[in-house]
């Protein structure tokens, strides 16, 4: 049996500063920014997800979070991609560049970038579609 979701207190009455929040950062970083490679050739998103059948909309996703997703259907652009640049490395190969990528940022000057944009809180992705996990838990 599945248990209902518990409400959401925040959807209908959210905190007071994130009313007050008019710009907000979401970082969406993983082993997909390795390639960092989607599909541009599709449709607007809301014609693409109404008017294609579901393997297509896999297939073609043009969002790069995706990528390990996309590459496991073979006549994908990813795939193709895939292919063409890393052969038939898997997918998790990306985690090592990742890490040593990620040790070369500068946390410091992000923040100063985002608060000079003048956003009022950042939001990292902690875990994205591929299952990949940014922080120890």
């Amino acid at each position: 049996m599945v248990k209902p979701s518990p409400v959401n207190i925040h959807r209908d009455d959210p905190p007071a500063w994130f009313k007050q929040a008019d710009f907000g950062i979401m970082i969406h970083w993983g082993l997909y920014s390795v390639p960092a490679f989607a599909p541009t050739n599709v449709p607007d998103y809301d014609t693409f997800i109404k008017s294609k059948p579901l393997k297509f909309f896999f297939a073609n996703q043009p969002y790069a979070e995706w990528y390990a997703n996309s590459i496991l259907f073979p006549d994908s652009p990813a795939a193709r991609y895939h292919r063409e640049h890393y052969g038939n490395a898997p997918y998790s190969d990306f985690a090592k560049t990742f890490k040593q990528s990620a040790r070369q940022v500068d946390v410091d000057a992000w923040a100063d970038a985002f608060a000079n944009a003048g956003a009022k809180y950042v939001v990292i992705v902690t875990k994205h579609h591929d299952g990949f996990v940014l922080y120890d838990t």
